[in-house]
Formats: C-alpha cells, sequence, structure tokens
C-alpha cells in the first residue's frame, strides 16, 4: 500500500524549524527552571544556617542583620557553612565548653551589662568585684597571721580577722544572689 504525502517538501520543512524552535524554549525554559530550583536551593541553606545560628546563641538586633547581610552575600554552601563556623566560634571558641544557654555574643553580653547598670540600678559585675576584695582581704589576714611571731600584731589582726570575716559571708551570699539574679534572665 502506498501512502499518500499529504504535505509537501517545503510545509514539512516549515514545521520541522517550528519544531525545532519549540525544542529550543523548551530547553531554554527547563534551563531557567533549573536555575531557579539551584536559587531556591541556595537560599534554602542561607536560611537553615541562619536560623540555627539565631536558635542556638544570644545576639543582638544588630549582630543579627549583619550575619544575614553576610549570608545573603555567600554565593556557595560552603561559604554559608565557613561564616556559620566563623560565628559560633566567635561565641564559643573550640576547645571551651560552654553551656547552651550561655552562648552569647559580645554585643548580646555588653547589652546585658547595660541592662543591669541602667534598668536595674546596678552593675553585677562591680558588685562581684566588691564582694571578692572581702574575700581577699580576709585571705591576706589570714595568711599575715601564719607569717608573724608578734604577739601584738597578731592580736590586731585576729580582730581584724573576726570583722572580716562575717564580712566575707556577706559577701558570699552577695555573689551567689547576683549570678543567680543574672542567670534567671
Amino acid at each position: 500500500m502506498e501512502e499518500k504525502v499529504s504535505k509537501t517538501a517545503e510545509e514539512l520543512l516549515v514545521e520541522n524549524e517550528l519544531l525545532t524552535q519549540q525544542l529550543t524554549d523548551i530547553g531554554e525554559k527547563l534551563k531557567n527552571i533549573g536555575a531557579i530550583l539551584l536559587d531556591g536551593k541556595e537560599q534554602n541553606v542561607k536560611l537553615t544556617y541562619a536560623v540555627r545560628l539565631f536558635a542556638e546563641t544570644h545576639l543582638t538586633r544588630d549582630e543579627k542583620l549583619a550575619i544575614a547581610s553576610e549570608f545573603d552575600r555567600a554565593s556557595s554552601a560552603e561559604q554559608v557553612e565557613r561564616i556559620y563556623k566563623k560565628y559560633m566560634e566567635q561565641i564559643a571558641p573550640p576547645g571551651v565548653e560552654i553551656d547552651a544557654e550561655f552562648l552569647w555574643s559580645p554585643g548580646f553580653s555588653r547589652n546585658l551589662e547595660k541592662y543591669y547598670f541602667q534598668y536595674k540600678g546596678y552593675n553585677p559585675f562591680d558588685i562581684i568585684e566588691n564582694a571578692a576584695n572581702v574575700i581577699r582581704t580576709q585571705f591576706k589576714l589570714e595568711d599575715d597571721l601564719r607569717l608573724t611571731d608578734d604577739p601584738e600584731k597578731i592580736k590586731t589582726l585576729k580582730e581584724a580577722w573576726q570583722e572580716v570575716r562575717q564580712a566575707s559571708g556577706v559577701a558570699i551570699d552577695e555573689i551567689i544572689s547576683v549570678t543567680n539574679e543574672v542567670l534567671k534572665k
């Protein structure tokens, strides 16, 4: 059986060009879709590491904005991972064990100090330092007592030691109280 060809060579040539163009267009669209998917994957990696860093640490608003900007500029998953590691090492240096509740950036720590100083009316670090000085004085008096043989000096040192000993007990309580208040926040 012989089939009759209903299209001329010229019509077949036009149809071939049309189909070739459609195939080219489909190939371009697939490339564009591939680029969109790759971009989506990169954005997802950036978002994942940013959320992880923000969730695992305490950062200031400015630090979060700077980190987000740095993640945005990253052009590969490897760069994003390096940025994450850089910030984590600044907050928790390798080899230093820090409880997850205390992964504070330097800026967050400064803001915490300002909070206590401005809004609580005192600087807990000064209170701890003053209390530690009282305790140091007690130890100094004890050392002086051990090293002297002069009975008059021993009597004076014992009297001073009795007074400082009571103040040391109060100082220890102050350190514990301030530490507990800071840890509650």
